[in-house]
């Protein structure tokens, strides 16, 4: 019974590496890079990398007029088609940039892809479009996230206000005091206070103050 075949991880995906590779020609030089990167999932053997890599392998002269990274790519460059090749990196930051590319002319040549090497880690770079795709996912989110909390905030059923209730109590109103017609001696005018439990109380005047006064003496 044939197994079951898995789905292949994208690309743009995936990470790879050689550990063993690495440790035993790294750290990675502008000389063996591409020597490395040859050996990723990344790499097209049908490229002219591959058909020069042949004619190296099988041709001696031509082994014999390259001998570097630089003489390689020099070479590239009279072929057409898709081509690898190191567009930055130094053994310093232990990062290159490897660029997949079609070939029009020697001066002319249509970017596909970038690669990443850093240290003994190997991934592609992202698209434009991906990154746009991403982004644009990402605001959808937001977007949706809001519309949800907008949603549930409009359905929430606040109650109505209740005024508070407040209780007046009437003061009774206040009954005029009379005076007492007077008796006897008419009395000079005196001043009228109200006391404490409402009622007025004549201030005697100088002459009852003195009648009365006589009157407790005699």
């Amino acid at each position: 019974m044939a197994g079951i075949q898995r789905p292949r991880t994208p690309q743009d995906e995936t990470l790879w590496r050689n550990p063993t590779w690495y440790r035993t020609y790294g750290p990675l030089h502008e000389n063996n890079v591409m020597q490395y990167f040859h050996d990723s999932p990344f790499f097209d053997p049908v490229s002219s990398n591959g058909d020069l890599m042949s004619q190296i392998e099988h041709n001696v002269q031509i082994r014999m007029k390259i001998t570097s990274q630089q003489e390689f790519d020099n070479h590239l460059k009279k072929m057409k088609g898709l081509e690898f090749v190191v567009a930055s990196g130094s053994t310093e930051t232990g990062v290159w940039i490897v660029r997949k590319q079609e070939r029009k002319s020697p001066t002319l040549a249509n970017v596909l892809a970038t690669y990443y090497v850093a240290g003994e880690n190997i991934y592609q770079a992202p698209t434009i479009g991906a990154v746009l795709e991403n982004r644009m996912m990402t605001i959808m989110a937001d977007l949706q996230h809001v519309l949800n909390l907008t949603n549930s905030t409009s359905e929430l059923n606040l109650s109505p206000a209740v005024a508070p209730t407040t209780s007046t109590t009437t003061a009774p109103a206040a009954t005029p005091a009379t005076i007492a017609p007077s008796t006897g001696a008419p009395q000079k005018w005196a001043p009228a206070l109200l006391n404490q439990s409402g009622s007025i109380t004549t201030v005697p005047g100088p002459v009852e103050v003195w009648n009365g006064h006589s009157r407790y003496e005699g």
